[in-house]
C-alpha cells in the first residue's frame, strides 16, 4: 500500500445543490477493483 493521507470534513453550510451531511470539503476518488484500506476517525460519535 502506498501511504496517502488527507483530511476531509463535512460542509456545514447548506446549499440548494448539496446533500445534507454528505457534502465534504475535500473529495477523493476511490479506485475501482483495487484493494484499499481506510482508517476513519471522528471527533464525535459515529452512528451507523
Amino acid at each position: 500500500f502506498s501511504n496517502i493521507e488527507f483530511e476531509s470534513y463535512i460542509i456545514n453550510e447548506l446549499n440548494k445543490e448539496n446533500f445534507r451531511l454528505i457534502e465534504v470539503d475535500n473529495k477523493t476518488i476511490i479506485p475501482f477493483k483495487f484493494n484499499i484500506r481506510l482508517l476513519i476517525s471522528s471527533d464525535d460519535v459515529i452512528h451507523s
